[in-house]
């Protein structure tokens, strides 16, 4: 079996030193104005003021608000001081004094010339009453009366140094070689040997019991006591200041926070104990703020903001080792061991503080650690390879072990769980001991003494071995096909627990695995610990506490104050928890709660279409764009919180919204009354203690308004009232339009029978039964006969035509027919008519008003060709006019003409119109009444040249 004797060994310490606690750097590549701040205070809503080299800013946890006045003489402000009523002062090197009040920096003109040289010293008394230092004065100052009163004599001799407030608001001020209370009364300080007795070299600082005076150098401090200031007998406390620069004095949770130019030093009066925190540091100020987080002013490297105190870190930059990434973590009594990822192992001895580092010279990584408490040897492997570490020697133990995870030991055996399987050994240090219990690839085991039963955490679930004597037989499975990553055994009770990749938690116990929780992220589960009733679970997410008893999660994480959220491993050591980290080794308080208050929201301004608001009632046009900003007192969370808001009325879930908006627009608001909630959530999810309430109205457009509803109203009432005289007008008309066609219909009937009479007269009647007559007289029975027939079908044609307004051209042209062919009975000379029809006009599918053609053919007959002597000629011509869809009807006859029948007439003593051509005209005005012209008539006379008739023309167009 190789050996190797150790090739480095290193040992780190500082005396008085305690480890550093993580914190967060803000500095101006975080937006800090700049890395030279020299004062910080915390305002009475909760927010950071800081004076630096840059002037004055308030923080609010997302960005610095600058303040900023025309008249200052330098730009660096420091000596920030706060009053019970909310005005902050502060000066600046030019030996100006400024307050700011309504959100704006001013000057005190006044103080202006009470000083000569120097920089003032101010504080606030629990009158609001402002303290300022000169050269031989103390000054007081009253903001409300801008007046300032003097207070001591004009003794130059008396000089006034420094100034401070304790803890009931009362003013403490150094003069001389004194010190000189709020009552009057003057204490005198009993200075060491050797210590310096200018009062310049001091600084004056209270707390709830005691007033100190501390040395800015030398390590002398003086405490008030018995009417004098006594030296403080604090051997450790001196050596601690004596070659150290102080820079502030403070108090805070009965302790001393003490900074100076190289680190800041915690005084706990009680223990009569010092811890030093980064001792390479100048600090310039401090503050413990109402979260109870620690902020570290420097004078050239920003601010130290540290959330957690007992939230140690061991790593490359506070600690000098040589890797920060951790990977295992072991301990035996008051020493734990961690290795590092580049081979180095770590020996941390908790009771002095030191770290002594080992190393193989192999740069792997570590994976496994062992302490075997009988030997009080520690074994890690790398490389395959078992070493242990025996003293300050490191040996080698096995290089054919395999990749191991864990080693535990069983009375008899070790347990050894690697990448190749499970193994037991009765000597580690003997090969041939070794026996195969699987060859699953495990990551940890747990032996139960009570049921003398082996488990092992594998790939495919918690295998379970029993054990008899020396040699282990196996029994079952549990968790079958899940991959076990964890397991953590409860010496108490003996209670197992299982953590899988998946990060479900099970309880075996009695041979029965019970699942417990399930870590609520999807981060990667890495280890398990249990302590009293809480669970921790290492993730890629940070640590996971599970209350058994409240059934609640808790998260630790760099939001909270870890170094990193990659944990590898846990142990338990003392009253901490040790956790290896990719950032370095961590120590957190064993039993750790979040106590930090809940967050306050504050609402700091309101813009209506980009236009600030300060009513406290808004009104909103129904377009306009509502914008909100606020702010919070949330540092524990930097800048990890959420504002939130919901608006009553509507939906009421909480919509969130990012810290980093300095505005945002709240979207959703419905016309009417609204009510705006406004909150702010920490990064743990926690609501605001004081949600801030926002009313208005939104002034809903004009047609959702009364008036215009009034009008829509009034509208609607004369729309309704005019659509009724409408309809009434138009059911007057309609009933007019009925009447009228009524009485045009009546008419027309009447018209019809006129014709009808005109048509079947009894003159033509008569003049046709005696041509009849005629024919039988003179025995043409044929003739008779056939004319006979032709009067039959006339009357018969034209009664049946009569009753209808409208009858086939066909049918109207067989009956003119038969009634020109009875005229022509009654004709003496040669007669010829004839009827001409257009080959375009289907005389079957087109219908005219019945009877309106015959009239004007009797007047041919009646006035034109029964005068006429020789051949009469009549021709009928019937037309389709395409372009404008009328029929044209032409009547032509070679009559005497219109004019020469008039004469006629009138030499007969006929002075009586046609009865046919009135019926006719007076049944055109009916058919053409309120209408397009139906039927029109054009009447056209026939002459040569020299004027004599030739006879008439008729034209009919008949609108189809």
């Amino acid at each position: 079996m190789k050996k190797n004797i150790v090739l480095l060994f290193c040992f780190l310490f500082n005396a008085l030193a305690a480890q550093n606690p993580s914190y967060q750097h803000l500095n101006d590549e975080t937006d800090l104005p700049s890395n030279e701040v020299f004062s910080i205070i915390q305002d009475h809503k909760g927010f950071i003021w800081i004076g630096c080299d840059a002037g004055l800013y308030r923080y609010n946890g997302i960005r610095f608000q600058k303040y900023y006045t025309v008249s200052q003489k330098s730009t660096a402000l420091t000596g920030l001081a706060l009053s019970k009523d909310s005005i902050l002062y502060c000066y600046n090197f030019s030996n100006q004094i400024f307050y700011v009040k309504d959100d704006s920096l001013q000057e005190i003109e006044s103080w202006e010339g009470k000083r000569k040289q120097g920089f003032p010293n101010i504080a606030v008394d629990k009158e609001n009453k402002l303290w300022v230092t000169a050269e031989n004065q103390l000054y007081s100052f009253d903001v409300r009366t801008n007046l300032w009163s003097k207070k001591g004599s004009n003794d130059t001799a008396k000089v006034v140094n420094l100034v401070v407030v304790d803890s009931k608001g009362d003013i403490w001020s150094g003069q001389n070689f004194s010190i000189k209370g709020t009552n009057g009364d003057i204490y005198t300080i009993r200075f060491e040997a050797g210590a310096s007795s200018n009062i310049a070299d001091y600084i004056i600082a209270a707390d709830e019991q005691d007033i100190w005076l501390v040395s800015i150098a030398g390590g002398n401090i003086y405490q008030l006591q018995n009417e004098s200031f006594n030296p403080y007998r604090s051997p450790k406390l001196h050596e601690a200041l004596r070659h150290r620069k102080i820079t502030s004095v403070k108090s805070f949770n009965d302790k001393l926070y003490i900074t100076t130019y190289s680190g800041i030093l915690i005084y706990d009066k009680e223990k009569d104990k010092i811890e030093i925190w980064y001792p390479n540091e100048v600090f310039s100020s401090c503050l413990l703020d109402r979260e109870n987080n620690l902020w570290l002013t420097t004078l050239g490297n920003g601010i130290y903001f540290i959330r957690e105190k007992e939230f140690c870190i061991w790593n490359k930059q506070e600690s000098k080792l040589p890797e920060d990434r951790i990977t295992c973590v072991e301990s035996i009594g008051n020493t734990l061991f961690f290795s590092m990822q580049n081979g180095f192992i770590g020996r941390l001895d908790l009771e002095q503080n030191k770290v002594s580092l080992f190393s193989n010279q192999t740069r792997a990584d570590i994976r496994a650690l062992f302490i075997d408490e009988t030997s009080d040897k520690l074994y890690f492997n790398t490389n395959n390879t078992l070493y242990w570490l025996n003293q300050k020697k490191i040996s080698i133990l096995s290089d054919q072990i395999g990749p191991v995870k864990k080693i535990i030991k069983t009375r008899e055996n070790y347990i050894v769980c690697t990448s190749f399987g499970t193994f037991s050994y009765a000597d580690l240090r003997n090969i041939n001991t070794c026996r195969s219990l699987s060859v699953l690839w495990s990551r940890d085991a747990a032996f139960i003494e009570q049921e003398q039963t082996l488990l092992v955490a594998t790939n495919n679930g918690l295998l379970k071995w029993n054990k008899s004597l020396t040699t282990f037989s196996f029994d079952t499975t549990f968790l079958e096909n899940t991959q076990v990553v964890s397991l953590f055994l409860e010496s108490q009770n003996e209670e197992l627990f299982v953590l899988t990749f998946k990060g479900d938690v099970y309880s075996y116990s009695y041979k029965k695995c019970r699942k417990i929780c399930q870590v609520p992220s999807a981060a990667r589960s890495y280890i398990l610990a249990k302590y009293s009733n809480k669970i921790y679970i290492g993730t890629s997410a940070g640590l996971w506490i599970y209350d058994t008893e409240t059934q609640k999660w808790e998260n630790i994480s760099k939001n909270t104050g870890l170094a990193s959220n990659d944990i590898k491993a846990i142990r338990m050591s003392g009253d901490k928890l040790w956790l290896a980290t990719a950032k370095g080794l961590q120590s957190i308080p064993l039993g750790y709660s979040n106590s930090k208050p809940r967050p306050i929201v504050y609402l700091k301004s309101v813009l209506i279409d980009g236009k600030k608001i300060t009513d406290r009632y808004l009104n909103l046009d129904y377009n306009s764009t509502l914008s909100i900003a606020a702010e919070a007192v949330n540092y524990f969370s930097l800048q990890g919180f959420q504002f939130a808001y919901r608006i009553f009325g509507g939906d009421t879930n909480w919509r969130f919204v990012n810290s980093a908006d300095e505005y945002f627009m709240v979207a959703g608001l419905k016309s009417g009354n609204f009510a705006i909630e406004l909150a702010v959530v920490d990064h743990l999810g926690r609501f605001s203690k004081n949600n801030i309430f926002i009313g208005g109205r939104v002034i809903p457009p004009f047609w959702q308004r009364w008036w215009f509803y009034f009008i829509i109203g009034l509208a609607g009432v004369g729309i309704a009232y005019l659509f009724f005289l409408l309809r009434i007008k138009s059911l007057q008309k309609r009933q007019a339009e009925k009447i009228a066609r009524i009485k045009l219909e009546s008419e027309l009937a009447i018209s019809q029978q006129t014709a009808l009479k005109a048509q079947m007269n009894p003159h033509f009647i008569f003049n046709v039964l005696n041509s009849i007559k005629s024919y039988i007289y003179e025995n043409d029975k044929k003739a008779a006969a056939n004319y006979l027939s032709k009067f039959a079908d006339l009357t018969r044609g034209i009664l049946a035509m009569s009753s209808q307004p409208m009858v086939k051209l066909s049918d109207e042209l067989k009956a003119l027919q038969l009634y020109m062919d009875l005229e022509a009975l009654q004709m003496e000379s040669p007669f010829h008519c004839d009827i001409i029809l257009n080959d375009l006009i289907d005389a079957d599918s087109v219908q005219i008003p019945s009877l309106i053609i015959q009239p004007f053919l009797e007047n041919s007959f009646k006035h034109g060709l029964r005068h006429k002597s020789g051949e009469k000629l009549l021709i009928l011509t019937i037309e389709l006019m395409q372009d404008t869809n009328q029929l044209r009807v032409v009547i032509e006859d070679n009559g005497i003409g219109r004019a020469k029948s008039a004469e006629i007439n009138m030499a007969s003593g006929e002075k009586h119109q046609s009865f046919a051509t009135d019926a006719s005209a007076q049944r055109l005005n009916l058919l053409n009444k309120g209408k397009q012209e139906i039927v029109n008539v054009v009447f056209e006379d026939k002459t040569d040249q020299r004027g004599h008739a030739l006879g008439t023309t008729v034209t009919l167009n008949i609108q189809l």
